[in-house]
C-alpha cells in the first residue's frame, strides 16, 4: 500500500505540486495515507511506554543504517504517527507496517532550490525523504543512504563530536565576565559544489541517478512490506 503512494508521487507530480494556499505537503501525504487504509496511531493506546522510548532512541540515532523492525502489537499494522516527536522535529511521519517502521521526512522549497536544506541533520539511512521544489515544479524522493556515503557521514558526525570536546574545554577555562559572554558551536551541514566529484551533481531533479534511486525506494517498500 505504501509503495502505491510513492508510485503516485512519481506519476502524478502535478497533483502533489498543485497544493492550494494554506495546505501543506504534509496534509497531502496524510490524505493519501488515509486513502490507502492507514489510520492514525495514538500514543495513549501503546501500553508499553518503555518500548516507545526504545523506538525513539533507534529512530533518532544519527548513524543508524538498519531497517527498523515493527515489534509492536499487530494493532499497529498499517498505522502512522504524524509528528511523533513534535512538529519541528524529525521525522514528520512514522509509518507502521506489518514488518517495519518507516520514518518519512518532507523537505519543501517555495523557491527554485535544487537540493534540500539539511541544517543540523544529515540524511538518515533508513528514512524516506520527499523533496518538493514549488519553484522548480518538481518533486522527488529517496532514501537517506542513497544521497550520502556512510564513510562521509561518519566523518562529518565525528568532526562535531571532537569540536564539542574543544568547546567544552574552552568554556570551562573561560573567565567569568560582566555580561556572561561565551560561545557555542552550531552543528550545520550543507552540500556544496566545491566538493563535488568529477561526475557529481547537486541538483536532485536532474541527477542522473534520480530514476534509479526512486526505483530503489519503491522496490525496498515492496520487499519490506510483504506479508
Amino acid at each position: 500500500m505504501l509503495k502505491k503512494i510513492f508510485d503516485f508521487i512519481r506519476n502524478k507530480k502535478n497533483i502533489w505540486l498543485g497544493i492550494s494556499k494554506g495546505k501543506h505537503l504534509e496534509d497531502r501525504l496524510e490524505e493519501e495515507l488515509r486513502k490507502n487504509n492507514f489510520i492514525p496511531l495514538r500514543l495513549n493506546i501503546l501500553t508499553d511506554k518503555k518500548q516507545w522510548l526504545i523506538l525513539k532512541k533507534e529512530i533518532l540515532q544519527k548513524n543508524n543504517n538498519k531497517d527498523i523492525i515493527n515489534n509492536f502489537p499487530s494493532f499497529t499494522y498499517n498505522t502512522y504517527f504524524r509528528h511523533p516527536y513534535g512538529s519541528q522535529n524529525y521525522p514528520d511521519f512514522l509509518i507502521f507496517t506489518n514488518n517495519s517502521i518507516i520514518p518519512i521526512e518532507l523537505k519543501t522549497s517555495r523557491k527554485n532550490n535544487i537540493k534540500p536544506m539539511w541544517n543540523s541533520n544529515l540524511p538518515k539511512s533508513n528514512c524516506i525523504y520527499i523533496f518538493a521544489s514549488f519553484g522548480k515544479k518538481d518533486i522527488t524522493f529517496f532514501k537517506g543512504n542513497d544521497v550520502i556515503e556512510e564513510k562521509i557521514k561518519l566523518k562529518l558526525l565525528n568532526f562535531f563530536v571532537e569540536i564539542k570536546k574543544i568547546e567544552k574545554k574552552f568554556i570551562d577555562e573561560l573567565e567569568s565576565n560582566e555580561r556572561g559572554w561565551k560561545l557555542y558551536v552550531r552543528t550545520a551541514f550543507e552540500q556544496n559544489k566545491s566538493l563535488l566529484s568529477i561526475n557529481g551533481k547537486l541538483n536532485y531533479f536532474l541527477h542522473p541517478w534520480r530514476k534509479e534511486i526512486e526505483n530503489r525506494v519503491c522496490e525496498w517498500l515492496k520487499n519490506i512490506t510483504k506479508n
